[in-house]
């Protein structure tokens, strides 16, 4: 991609939680997000098709899953080591462990 990137993914978009939403803090229910990526997966599909819509929905998720090893779970040589050093351990989940496990190589996907 030649363009300049306006949103090139990074944990500080996060922002801070509380301040960026005052009303409504952590208790934000999962249909709300859940209403946006589906939104978006209908969209991408509108506009490019169900193989590519997959592939962004497949490579944002791993994008996510990357990020989200890095900044909450941290470096790890084993599964033992990864549920050990979990900074948040109620939020290990499959994701979380397929990220571990492919932070050498990303696997192989059809686009």
């Amino acid at each position: 991609m030649t363009a300049e990137r306006k949103y090139e993914f990074t944990w500080d978009l996060l922002g801070n939680i509380s301040e960026g939403r005052p009303n409504l803090g952590h208790m934000m229910r999962l249909e709300v997000y859940r209403l946006m990526q589906f939104c978006f997966r209908d969209v991408m599909e509108q506009r490019h098709g169900n193989e590519e819509a997959d592939a962004i929905m497949y490579q944002s998720g791993y994008l996510a899953g990357t990020h989200f090893h890095r900044q909450l779970i941290g470096e790890t040589a084993s599964l033992a080591e990864l549920v050990r050093n979990c900074k948040v351990p109620s939020r290990i989940s499959v994701s979380a462990f397929y990220a571990w496990k492919n932070t050498t190589k990303r696997p192989a996907r059809s686009s």
